[in-house]
Parts: C-alpha cells; structure tokens; sequence
C-alpha cells in the first residue's frame, strides 16, 4: 500500500539538502564572523567527502552497467545529473556566501590580497620569502593550498594565498620559457576503499593495503580557476581522464579549507563564539570514586554540555583501581591524543585484563586507529580488529570489579564515539549503570564480538544489529499502533542522524495512517516524506543545525502513560541495521526518563536553529513567532543549572 516511489525521498538529493542547511549558517548574521566563515569550510569538506564516496559509487554502478534504482525509481545516471544541477546551484551559493564574509572581513582589518596589488615594501619582503622558504619546497606533483600572511605593516592583518604566489612567480619557475597560461586546479578521487575483511588472514595489513587505494583513486570531480583557455582543460581532462560533465570551473578560492588557519589566527575573540566551559554535574564534582556513585543510581551526561571528563575518568579509574579485573571496550573513531586509549594501555601494565574490539575500518580513521591498535597490542591489550563481515558500531565499556564477595559489573554505553575532542561539538548523550541485567548482556554482547555467543535468548535489556534491533523497532512501533487503535494515543518521537531503512519509514507510514503521532528530528538524510494524506499524515521531520552538531539517537515511546526511553548507537539506516554491530539500550530510571523527554520537547520548540520538512523534500525555518528558543543554547543553561553554576555553587 505504502511501497511507491513517489512515497519516498532520493538520498542523495536529501543530503544536498543537509548540506545547504549547513551552508546556510554562513548567511546567519546574529553569528560571529569568524563562524560564518567557519560553516563554509564545513560545507566544503562535506561536499568533498561526497564526491569521494557517495559520487565515485554511483560512477562505479555507471562504468559497470549496473542498472540499480533507488527507492525512487532513480537509476545511477538519473541521480548523476540531478546531483550536478543541485551541487552547482550549492557552489554558487557557497562562493557567493564566501565573498560576502570576505568583504566583511575587511571591516575588521583581516584582507585577502594578491601579489600585485601589495605596496613595494610588502612585495620586497614577499621576494625574499619566496626565494628562501617556498621555492625549495615545490615540486612538480602536488601543491597543497594554504595561506601565507605578510608581515603587519600597520594595516591589519593581509592574507595571501599559497597558489596566488606560485602564480606570480611562475616564470621564475620555468626560466626560458614563456608562459601563455597559469591555472590552478583540484582534483578528487574515488575515496570509497574496498576491504576484503572475509578473505584477509590479516585484517590489519588488507587495511593498510587498500589505503593506498585512496592515492591512486580515479578522479570523480575537477574543481579548476576560471579561463578563457581550453588547450588547458582539454589537456587537464585527458591527463585525469575526467569527462566535461565533472569540471567545476570556480571564480574564487579553488580549496576552501585552507580557511580554517584564519578561522583559528591568534586573536580576533570577538568574531567567534564566546567559549563555553562543558559543566560538570554536581553529583560527579571532584568524584574521585565513579564506581561508587555509579552503584547507588544511574548517570545521564549529555554532551557537549556536560563534560566528557567522567567517561575518561571511568576508564582512567578502573586502570588504577585494584579491584577492578578486567575492562572491555569498542572504539570506533578515537582522537589523535586519546586518554581513553592510554588509560586502556596502562590498565594492562597494571595487570588488568583488558579486550579492546577496535573498528579499523571506520572509514577515514583507519590510519589513526591503526595506529591506537598496534599500541594497545604493545601495552599487552588483547585487540580485535572488528567483527567479519561487519563493521563494530556500538558504544560500550564493560568494567568488571572484585566486591567483596562477588563481582560487579559497570558500565558505560553512549550514542557517540569514545573521542574526547569531537564530544566538545557533538551533541550525544553518555549513560552509566551497575543493573545488573544490563551487566550480565553487556558481558552477552562482547561474548557476541569474541565469536563466542550468538544466543539472543540470553538477552533482556540490550537490543543488538544485526541480529534483532530492527525487528524490535517495528515490534515497538506496533505496540504505539496498538494504543492508538485503542483510543491511548499512540506517541513516537524519535531523534537520529539518518532515516533511509525502507522497513522501517513503511512501518512508520502505517503507524500514521492508524493515527500515531510521530515526530521525527532527523539532522541529515531522510528518505520519508511528512505530511502526505493516506501516507504520513501524521507524521512531522525537522532538522536542528546549529553551533553544534546534532548526533546523538533517542527515542520516545509514549507507551500509553508509562514512557520508554531509548539510546542507541544506531541511526535507521540499511547499514546500520543490517550491516554493522549497533546497540540499542533503555533508560530506566524515571528522573532519566523525565530529563531526557524534556530534552526532546525543547528540541521539539525550537524556533531558530529548526527546519521544518515539506512533504516534497524541501525545508523552511521553523514558525519564529512567539518567545524564541534556541534549543542548543537552552541546553547549554539546563547543564550549568545542573552543575550548580547558576546559583552559585561552585
């Protein structure tokens, strides 16, 4: 009844749109300027990570004649071209935002200039740089874009671009010939690297090998400066082997993200975002025992409001602690400088026994979780480099503890990543509990990793991907279908990255149509379309971005008046629930259920940072009338009432 085409939302086509609402930030004039600025870089790595991924495998599909269509009827071609009008209507947008804050900039004293426009002195000094410290530097294979700043000559601070100089000193590259034409472009590759992690004896190697796949990747998209030459392009396509169709020609910055080194100069505090201090709640203030506080109740964090210190501090206890045994734990993306990873490492010079389920093919981390691993090996960890066929998602950490008699387990399980720099700008939730059923299934779960217990009649809390999880979502929706149809009002609210599992938007589509009230707060890609009478008519999306990032997955069942709470790794994605190690979770503590349905109701009634999705894919801002909410500086006042700033209790 509700399988058509005309039902559902291309994917490709969604996260454009996502991207856009991100690139509409840079146009937000009540933003710091250095902010704007910084939501253009975003949206330009974005887009490169598309191309490099998502466009490189529809290309694949095309050069190999697969004739696969989507959920909408599209074929590969079909989405090829849709894609290239709405990725040039971006660009231009992007560029056109761009100048704008450039010409802003001005009023603040950062320029932006080229060789020929720099007063003599400036020049002089420009010649001897040039001469002493880049011209020993370039090659003839690759240029990176960057920027250079000259020295302050009592007109604010004046920003040179890397390619701008090469330019002009090109002829003093090629002495003896004459240039007719300098052009700088930039090429992207097919990043989409393919791991054989059922035929590899070792998973590590097949990954080290197949990054090099990166290197040598076809090109999917040339972004070139503007010119009037076509013996230029000609020769750039035929040396890539590129067709016209993927040339970008750009007036302006050819590599954005170079941006970023201004974004982050010394000083200019005023054009940035008045720092926020993540709190600590005042339960967990100079709590030198976790374990103890753990074991008389449950703990929600959410970050970025609240800090991700006591998750670090969990495991950096349980290294140190001499009842502990033994820690296990799943790392996804890890930062550069992890204290998580070298609590693990000293943990196991202290005796520990310690089990790491480490995913190294989380895809552009591989190379830094590699290196985490071969580590954690060396500290006399027992690593295990992901699960066959599956990519390990979940977040989880088991601690095991001598009490006396008999042990206790403790737990730690989030809807983020295990990385102490991205948790200052992602917003996700991290839960601790010592149940004991949850103890007993998390022990289940990495028995599951281990290959050594897949029996899911062993399981009471804890909802495992691939195994059940996406066959207790829809059990769950139906139990909302049941109380509608029962005159209970049924009642789903559900938070996540993603929504494009094609099971589930149909359950959903037949949850509206029995009469359950569903609100979907979707950051990114949504395939369900809202708001289509005899489909989805109760049905209603919106999309928070903001200072930000929206990543954390929770879930609401009305549950007729006794609420269910859920957190999960998983976002309602085909990959998420078929193809990977994803965890699902209830909250069971009442105060939690409360807090946590409060910060859905605010998210819910945010009127500034919110898009509403229109039953054709696009979106609108939020209604602004009335008191305005910005759910994520709401959040940021609840987590200092928490920590006791707001009264003073410090």
């Amino acid at each position: 009844m509700f399988d058509k085409e005309e039902n559902f939302l291309n994917r490709e086509l969604s996260w454009l749109k996502f991207n856009e609402r991100v690139l509409n930030e840079a146009n937000d004039l009540s933003k710091p300027l250095l902010e704007r600025l910084k939501f253009i870089i975003i949206t330009s790595s974005n887009l490169d990570e598309f191309f490099m991924i998502r466009v490189a495998g529809l290309k694949q599909q095309v050069e190999s004649k697969i004739n696969k269509k989507d959920d909408t009827g599209l074929n590969a071609v079909e989405q090829l071209k849709l894609i290239d009008h709405s990725v040039r209507a971006l660009v231009r947008k992007q560029y056109f935002f761009l100048k704008k804050i450039i010409d802003c900039m001005q009023d603040e004293n950062i320029y932006f200039c080229n060789v020929e426009s720099l007063s003599i002195a400036d020049r002089q000094w420009l010649d001897d740089y040039f001469y002493n410290t880049i011209y020993p530097l370039l090659t003839p294979f690759a240029i990176h874009s960057s920027h250079l700043e000259v020295p302050n000559q009592g007109k604010g601070n004046i920003f040179i671009f890397l390619e701008d100089i090469i330019t002009s000193y090109c002829a003093y590259l090629f002495s003896g010939y004459h240039i007719k034409e300098v052009v700088v472009f930039r090429i992207t590759r097919n990043a989409d690297i393919l791991i054989d992690g059922e035929g590899a004896e070792d998973l590590l190697v097949e990954v080290e090998k197949s990054l090099n796949q990166r290197k040598r990747g076809e090109a999917v998209r040339l972004e070139i400066s503007r010119t009037s030459k076509k013996f230029l392009k000609d020769f750039l396509l035929a040396v890539f082997k590129i067709a016209t169709r993927d040339v970008y020609e750009i007036t302006g910055l050819i590599d954005v993200s170079c941006l970023l080194k201004v974004v982050d100069f010394p000083g200019y505090e005023h054009l940035r975002y008045k720092p926020f201090m993540p709190q600590i709640p005042i339960e967990l203030k100079d709590e030198e025992n976790l374990f103890g506080v753990i074991r008389e109740k449950d703990i929600l964090l959410h970050h970025p409001y609240e800090s991700f210190l006591p998750v670090v501090d969990f495991i950096r206890q349980a290294s140190v602690d001499p009842k502990v045994l033994s820690i296990k734990q799943t790392l996804y993306r890890v930062s550069g400088n992890s204290s998580i990873v070298r609590a693990l490492a000293e943990a196991a010079e202290n005796g520990k026994q310690v089990t790491v389920v480490i995913e190294v093919r989380a895809r552009f981390d591989e190379e830094n979780n590699i290196l985490w691993a071969r580590r954690l090996e060396e500290a006399g960890c027992h690593v295990i480099y992901g699960v066959v066929g599956l990519k390990v998602h979940g977040k989880m950490a088991l601690v095991t503890r001598q009490e006396g008699g008999h042990i206790r387990r403790y737990i730690h399980m989030g809807t983020g990543n295990y990385n102490d720099m991205t948790a200052r700008l992602y917003c996700d939730m991290s839960f601790f509990t010592a149940n004991k059923q949850i103890g007993i299934d998390a022990s289940h779960f990495f028995d599951m990793l281990l290959g050594n217990n897949y029996d899911l009649s062993l399981w009471e809390k804890l909802v495992v991907a691939p195994l059940d999880l996406r066959a207790r979502l829809k059990e769950l929706i139906e139990r909302e279908i049941e109380f509608a149809e029962a005159g209970k009002g049924g009642h789903i609210i559900a938070k996540m990255n993603s929504l494009l599992d094609k099971d589930i938007i149909l359950k959903l589509y037949e949850a509206s149509c029995k009469g359950v009230k569903i609100e979907l707060i979707v950051r990114g890609i949504c395939s369900l379309r809202p708001g289509i009478e005899g489909v989805s008519q109760n049905i209603t999306v919106r999309s928070i971005v903001g200072r930000f990032l929206e990543h954390h997955r929770i879930i609401y069942f009305a549950n007729g008046d006794m609420p269910n709470i859920y957190l999960s790794s998983a976002d309602w994605m085909k990959r998420n629930l078929s193809e990977r190690v994803e965890l699902l979770f209830p909250i069971e503590d009442q105060e939690i259920t409360l807090r946590v349905k409060a910060i859905l109701e605010i998210m819910l009634k945010d009127n500034r940072k919110a898009y509403i999705m229109k039953s054709d894919g696009n979106y609108r801002l939020s209604d602004r009338r009335g008191r305005a909410i910005n759910s994520q500086e709401e959040l940021c006042r609840e987590a200092e009432i928490r920590s006791g700033l707001l009264f003073g209790i410090e």
